[in-house]
């Protein structure tokens, strides 16, 4: 009888922590990464303002390969949409909201499996010279809910995808990497 008066105890302390948490946890999120890579300006804006050039360096295309896309309107321009249905990534959907050549690439990204959450996301390019860049990676929404208060107070989203977001700006200086090596040929086929 002791240990369950201890154990519903631990449990009333747990729930009342809990509480208060998804009271005082942040109403809003950043998560922001970024990269030097070594390519132009142009070449980074056209990996990242196309949505059929992610599969060669999304970290969630890596993680869930069975994923399935679907790209609706004339790709990298606005309001031009994806949406996925993957095991891992879940269910959701990406529009264009701006798209600067260049520059910047911006998104209203809308997941609706396993819960249901809005961000915006943008890619800010920095030509470093002829053939450096800088891209910064960011993403920034609010936790609405006390389920996601709770949740950004136990497990902030920097920590759940800064890594995404890192593995990511790697994989895409890698492609582009691997697109110079190739001789002209080698690309048109």
């Amino acid at each position: 009888m002791k240990i369950l008066k201890i154990l519903l105890g631990i449990l009333v302390v747990l729930v009342a922590v809990a509480f208060i948490l998804s009271l005082v946890g942040p109403k809003d999120y950043r998560v922001e990464r970024s990269q030097e890579i070594n390519a132009s300006a142009a070449a980074v804006y056209e990996q990242v303002a196309y949505f059929n050039n992610w599969s060669a360096w999304s970290s969630w295309a890596e993680m869930d390969p069975s994923a399935e896309y679907t790209v609706i309107g004339e790709d990298g321009k606005v309001g031009t949409k994806q949406s996925w249905k993957g095991d891992k990534s879940g269910e959701g959907s990406m529009e264009i909201l701006e798209a600067l050549p260049n520059e910047v690439v911006s998104h209203k990204l809308v997941f609706t499996a396993p819960w249901e959450s809005e961000a915006r996301t943008k890619f800010l390019i920095e030509a470093l010279d002829s053939t450096h860049s800088k891209l910064t990676w960011i993403m920034t929404g609010k936790n609405e809910t006390k389920m996601s208060r709770l949740m950004g107070a136990v497990m902030p989203m920097d920590k759940m995808i800064g890594k995404d977001f890192e593995r990511g700006l790697f994989k895409l200086d890698s492609v582009l990497q691997a697109n110079k090596e190739q001789t002209p040929t080698e690309i048109t086929e």
